[in-house]
C-alpha cells in the first residue's frame, strides 16, 4: 500500500504536464525530485519483500515509518495535494501521512 499510494501521487506530473500545456521550460511533466526518491524507495522495500521476505520482516516497519516522515516533508503542492486522494483510494497510511487525510 505505501508503493500504491506514492505511485499514484506521481501520476501528478501527468497533470502538470497539461496545466503547464506541456511546456517543458517551466518544469511540466516532472516528477518533484525529493518525492521521485521516496517512490524508488518504497519500491525498494516491496522488492526486498517479495525476494527475501523474512529477510525484510526484520527491519520492515523501521523502514516504513521512516519512509513515512521523510515522504511527509515533501513539500512538492502537486504531491500534497495527490497524497490524501491516493490514501482515500488505496487506504490510510499511519503516521503523518494519515494526519494529511483528516486534514482534508
Amino acid at each position: 500500500m505505501h508503493y500504491l499510494v506514492r505511485a499514484s501521487c506521481s501520476v501528478a506530473s501527468d497533470e502538470s504536464f497539461e496545466d503547464k500545456e506541456g511546456d517543458e521550460d517551466f518544469g511540466a511533466g516532472g516528477i518533484d525530485g525529493y518525492f521521485a526518491k521516496e517512490v524508488t524507495e518504497a519500491a525498494r522495500i516491496l522488492s526486498r519483500l517479495a525476494w527475501s521476505p523474512w529477510l525484510a520482516r526484520i527491519d520492515l516497519r523501521w523502514r516504513l515509518r521512516e519512509l513515512r516522515i521523510r515522504t511527509a516533508k515533501c513539500d512538492a503542492p502537486e504531491v500534497r495535494r495527490a497524497l490524501p486522494n491516493a490514501q482515500h483510494t488505496y487506504g490510510e497510511l499511519p503516521g503523518p501521512l494519515g494526519e494529511l487525510v483528516t486534514k482534508t
